[in-house]
C-alpha cells in the first residue's frame, strides 16, 4: 500500500486524520478518516494500525488538549530510567494526548476494528500496537505487551498477556523470528 496523509479534518466538532490510501494489489485509490488529529499510523500487510491522539487545540470535540493529564498516568512511572524518559514528559514535549484507543484498518475489507487499552479497567494513553502478522496483533499497555487473535477480519480474541517488565514501556516494535 501507498499512504498519503492530508490536512485534519473537523466533522461535527470531531477532528480526523485524513488519507488517501492506494492498495497495490487491487490498483484502487481510497479515501479514509481516522479518529484523532495527530498522525500516528503504521502498515502490516494489508492492516494500518495506530491510536488514537490529539494535538494541542485540535483536541477532543474540538476542545484543547493541551495541559490535559493523558489517561492512566497513575500507573506509568514518572522517572527517568536507562531505558527511557517518563511517557508524560514526551507527551507534554510533543503536545500531544493519547486516548488508549487502538485500532485496525483493512485496506483489502474496509473492516474497522477499534479497542480501548486499558490497566485495571482503566483507560491508558501510554499504549501501542507493536506488530500485526497471521491474524494476530501484538500491542502494548504501559509496562505489559499482549497479544489478540483477529477472528475473521472483524473482531478480537480474549486478550493474552505475553510479558511484563519495566523496560517494556522502551518497546515500540516487534519482530517475530524463527527459534
Amino acid at each position: 500500500m501507498r499512504i498519503i496523509p492530508r490536512r485534519p479534518k473537523k466533522i461535527n466538532s470531531e477532528r480526523y486524520c485524513q488519507f488517501l490510501i492506494y492498495n497495490k494489489a487491487s490498483k484502487q485509490w481510497n479515501s479514509k478518516l481516522l479518529k484523532g488529529s495527530y498522525r500516528a499510523i503504521r502498515a502490516f500487510n494489508s492492516w494500518i494500525t495506530g491510536n488514537q491522539i490529539y494535538i494541542g487545540r485540535l483536541g477532543i470535540n474540538g476542545e484543547s488538549v493541551i495541559g490535559k493529564e493523558v489517561p492512566g498516568k497513575q500507573f506509568r512511572n514518572q522517572e527517568y530510567t536507562e531505558y527511557t524518559s517518563p511517557a508524560d514528559f514526551r507527551f507534554t514535549t510533543l503536545g500531544i494526548y493519547p486516548t488508549g484507543i487502538l485500532y485496525l484498518y483493512n485496506i483489502d475489507t474496509d473492516n474497522y476494528i477499534e479497542w480501548q487499552a486499558a490497566e485495571e479497567g482503566q483507560p491508558q494513553g501510554d499504549s501501542e500496537i507493536l506488530l500485526v502478522k497471521n491474524d494476530t496483533v501484538y500491542y502494548r499497555v504501559n509496562d505489559k505487551i499482549y497479544k489478540r487473535a483477529i477472528i475473521n477480519g472483524s473482531k478480537l480474541g480474549e486478550r493474552v498477556l505475553l510479558v511484563q517488565d519495566n523496560r517494556v514501556p522502551s518497546i515500540h516494535w516487534a519482530f517475530i523470528a524463527a527459534e
